[in-house]
């Protein structure tokens, strides 16, 4: 713990927020408190650009945030 997942995007976008959807047959499929971070490099992540905790559902949830431009993300 914890767990982590790092995408590369393969180009440089401006983000504003991700979807979350958990594993559908329940069990130990949902995260619950998490960080999202966001680099140009893969390497400086800096500071979370947004978290909080998702509440147990298994549906989908949509965060936003305000818009940061990034070629990686990380869901912590």
């Amino acid at each position: 713990m914890p767990h982590e997942i790092q995408i590369d995007l393969n180009a440089v976008y401006d983000i504003s927020g991700f979807r979350y959807l958990p594993y559908e047959l329940g069990g130990n499929g949902c995260a619950g408190m998490y960080e999202f971070y966001v680099s140009l490099n893969g390497v400086d992540w800096g500071n979370p650009v947004i978290s909080g905790i998702l509440t147990d559902t298994h549906e989908e949830h949509e965060i936003h945030f305000p818009s940061e431009t990034a070629r990686y993300i990380r869901f912590v």
